[in-house]
């Protein structure tokens, strides 16, 4: 099994710290259409034994083939300057250039990557996308998938589930950026032909901005935020993002950003959301997961569940 693969999913699982995310999809009109999602008890590779045998049962998990992402400690994506090596040593080179930025000694890993594509007379440094997994998790998932029968089709960072959402809002040739609430943070993606060019972690506090960088901390709670403290947080949050498109344009020089759009599943994302619209001067599509899905959730979504949704759509990405 390759640990990256690009093609068709019928479901989706994260393996979240407090619950597990479950999405089933079935093809219509040659796409995948989630039409389930539902939250199980936490998991994690070494407990995937039983929880998965629970979850065929259940949730007919196991009829169709599964992509299953793991959270950021156990798989992450890197976008870094690309090692100077031909391109058949690049497979053998990429761990080394991402092994200070790894939780884990890089010899626990095992790293996919590929380098995203400049203008031939571009001056920049080449980039490269890297994914890596600690390979320990990965044997034990594959284990649990082929004793329980069930077809594993992708193992898949956090960034390559939302990366699939880009479905629900509109099939467009065009650079697009995804914006996403995650928690602490927001998550900025931006896309060109189903391909990640720029993976930004936004800095979303009254604090002053740090800069930009191609991965910014952040640190912000929605959760009894006042208008003050909002405005601050909408209003440095849309310099970064302008920042990100400007960037984005300036390296890849493939054409502007000028297709935005944000997942939400509760209101206080929804607020932010609409907040950060009028202060970027750009047009901001909010998309309400819970009016897509508004009967195939079994529950109140959490932001989580994006990853198993993303997941799930796999196939039509």
């Amino acid at each position: 099994m390759k640990l990256f693969k690009r093609s068709g999913a019928s479901a989706g699982i994260y393996l979240g710290e407090k619950k597990t995310w479950i999405a089933i999809a079935r093809e219509v009109s040659g796409q995948q259409e989630v039409h389930h999602i539902v939250s199980a008890p936490a998991s994690t590779p070494d407990l995937l034994d039983g929880h998965l045998k629970e979850w065929i049962t259940q949730h007919a998990v196991g009829k169709a083939a599964t992509t299953l992402v793991l959270p950021e400690t156990l798989c992450s994506s890197f976008i870094v300057d690309a090692p100077d090596v031909a391109p058949d040593e690049l497979h053998s080179a990429a761990p080394w250039a991402i092994r200070s930025q790894l939780e884990y000694p890089v010899e626990e890993a095992v790293v996919d990557a590929f380098v995203l594509p400049l203008p031939k007379d571009s001056n920049h440094q080449p980039q490269m996308h890297a994914y890596a997994a600690r390979l320990d998790s990965v044997n034990k998932v594959s284990m649990a998938f082929q004793r329980c029968r069930t077809p594993l089709h992708a193992i898949d960072t956090e960034a390559l589930a939302l990366r699939n959402l880009a479905q629900l809002a509109e099939s467009v040739e065009r650079p697009v950026a995804l914006l996403y609430h995650l928690g602490n943070s927001l998550m900025l993606l931006i896309m060109h032909n189903n391909t990640i060019f720029a993976q930004n972690e936004i800095l979303l506090s009254g604090d002053d901005s740090a800069g930009f960088s191609m991965n910014m901390d952040s640190s912000f709670d929605f959760e009894g935020f006042d208008d003050e403290e909002s405005n601050s947080s909408t209003s440095e949050a849309a310099l970064d993002v302008q920042r990100s498109l400007d960037f984005f344009q300036s390296e890849f020089r493939i054409s502007s950003v000028n297709d935005l759009f944000a997942f939400v599943v509760d209101d206080h994302e929804k607020k932010f959301f609409e907040e950060l619209d009028q202060a970027l001067g750009l047009p901001l599509q909010t998309i309400d997961i819970r009016e897509i899905y508004p009967s195939t959730a079994k529950e109140v979504l959490e932001r989580e569940a994006l990853y198993a949704i993303g997941a799930a759509l796999r196939g039509a990405a």
